[in-house]
């Protein structure tokens, strides 16, 4: 997990200070963030965002604010069903490299 505030000159050692998170915690700019997100031109983003990425580096859900029924009283519980669903999936196996020939 890796938290990025989207905010101009945010207070992220406030931030670490108060909630301390147990992951990594830094800045991306809001653009960045739509554009990583691939954020539909023309439609405003409502804080919270959220994606989840596997670990092939593949976006596999993305939430905002405008998902009520994800950010509700439940959000802990949706939260954990999301990553639970990736983390089932486990480690993606290496390619089978072909045998090695030997040399004579």
């Amino acid at each position: 997990m890796v938290e990025a505030a989207v905010n101009e000159n945010p207070d992220i050692p406030g931030f670490i200070k108060t909630y301390s998170p147990p992951f990594p915690v830094g800045t991306a700019s809001g653009l960045g963030a739509l554009e990583f997100m691939q954020w539909p031109q023309g439609q405003r983003p409502l804080v919270p965002l959220m994606v989840l990425i596997d670990r092939t580096g593949m976006i596999r859900a993305q939430f905002s604010g405008l998902d009520a029924n994800f950010f509700n009283d439940d959000e802990d519980k949706h939260i954990r069903e999301e990553a639970e669903k990736l983390l089932k999936e486990g480690v993606p196996r290496a390619p089978k490299s072909a045998p090695k020939s030997k040399s004579k």
